[in-house]
């Protein structure tokens, strides 16, 4: 992994996959909205939510750009294409969303959410690269203990990335996002913890 350079937006590249912060610009704000409206996104990100429109995605996603929030934005670019997104926070932060979930975890893990927009890019290990890249990230520069992510029961492809970015199953867990007014089933995954 290339160690970020101090005026570059970029966090972590290596294996052909660069991760970047994402931008307060039209153009990046653009490529959520498309994304965020695939069926093969929208089947798992953001379940219950309504169609945002690029107003709404700018106003939920402005302030993952700058300092302002506890969830960092970015994007995540193969040969410099972007084809997805990845955001990453301390689970600190979502204490309360930790213990409606139901679960817990040692001090300084953070937590990850990535989808792959681009269609042409599923399947093919980016996805997993990108969440090892901002893992390596996390415990190099934020000094994470960890990392751990919430991910439906029944989405296997997703399972099988992060295995391969070396996240174990830990526990059943009912997740805060809904779909059909349900919650759903979901796994808590995480890096293992150092002995």
């Amino acid at each position: 992994m290339r160690s970020p350079v101090a005026d570059s937006d970029v966090l972590a590249e290596g294996n052909g996959v660069t991760i970047r912060r994402m931008r307060d610009q039209l153009d990046d704000y653009a490529l959520l909205l498309r994304w965020r409206s695939a069926p093969h996104v929208a089947e798992w990100w953001d379940t219950a939510q309504t169609e945002l429109g690029l107003n709404g995605v700018i106003a939920k996603y402005r302030s993952r750009t700058t300092s302002e929030d506890p969830t960092t934005a970015c994007i995540i670019e193969v040969a410099r294409l972007p084809v997805g997104y990845i955001q990453y926070y301390p689970w600190a932060a979502y204490a309360d969303e930790m213990r409606e979930i139901g679960f817990a975890l040692p001090a300084g893990y953070w937590g990850v959410d990535i989808f792959i927009g681009e269609r042409d890019y599923l399947e093919r290990g980016f996805g997993s690269r990108a969440v090892y890249l901002t893992y390596r990230y996390l415990v190099e520069e934020r000094r994470a203990a960890g990392v751990a992510l919430v991910v439906a029961r029944d989405n296997l492809r997703a399972q099988r990335a992060y295995e391969k970015a070396g996240l174990i199953r830990v526990s059943e867990v009912l997740d805060t996002d809904t779909r059909g007014g349900q919650r759903i089933p979901s796994y808590l995954m995480a890096s293992p913890t150092k002995s």
